[in-house]
């Protein structure tokens, strides 16, 4: 498990492993762990969703392996519970499925999980919450129609939470309130900002916030004021 520790400075919230500094390449294979991992709670200005919306809320994380990525899923993983929604942004590579492979493994699921990239959605159960996981990939379908064709609405109506990869093409059809990470690439790291659209994502992301903080160590480094 990552070991943490954090500080709070004027609502900014600093969460590190205590591990060696510096990133590793961030590699399907690289399971090392033991790089910083930086955290803080802030928002870039206007950075709402389509509709002109703000968050709620937003967290920002620094991981530098996929076991650190796979680890942040895990965490959210134990926080959801049906009808939650994850979307999920960035390129190619940059650890959506890995970051979900966690949330499976937070679930309590301990199969295979893998990109639907060709089957489009893949289906986690049992998991030892009792509920399914639905694990979606827009990146094939061509407009929210289609989206809606391979029965995206039974998915979120279902049993269970859905994390959705490519998620852009279904926005006009999607609900309002979700969680989003998106993923961007910092050298060989993965810079990963979740924000919250509306009450629930927002009780979501302050669970999970609370939760790395609790999972935090005496002996980190400490976090400066920016």
């Amino acid at each position: 498990m990552i070991a943490w520790s954090g500080v709070t400075h004027d609502g900014r919230y600093a969460v590190y492993n205590d591990g060696v500094s510096g990133c590793r390449e961030h590699d399907e294979h690289d399971k090392a762990m033991g790089s910083e991992v930086h955290l803080t709670a802030g928002r870039a200005a206007g950075d709402g969703d389509p509709d002109g919306r703000e968050p709620a809320g937003c967290v920002s994380l620094v991981t530098s392996s996929p076991a650190e990525t796979e680890q942040v899923g895990c965490v959210l993983g134990r926080l959801i519970r049906p009808g939650d929604l994850v979307l999920l942004q960035g390129p190619l590579g940059a650890g959506k499925t890995c970051l979900t492979r966690g949330i499976a493994r937070g679930l309590g699921f301990t199969g295979r999980v893998t990109s639907p990239s060709f089957t489009l959605a893949n289906i986690y159960e049992p998991t030892a919450r009792g509920y399914p996981l639905y694990h979606l990939d827009l990146w094939r379908i061509k407009s929210a129609a289609e989206a809606l064709g391979i029965g995206l609405e039974e998915y979120l109506n279902g049993p269970g939470p859905t994390v959705i990869e490519w998620p852009e093409v279904a926005e006009a059809v999607l609900p309002g309130d979700f969680l989003r990470i998106r993923f961007e690439s910092v050298d060989d790291c993965r810079r990963l900002e979740i924000c919250a659209f509306g009450e629930r994502p927002r009780a979501l992301l302050d669970a999970f916030r609370e939760a790395l903080a609790a999972d935090s160590v005496p002996g980190g480094p400490s976090a400066s004021r920016d």
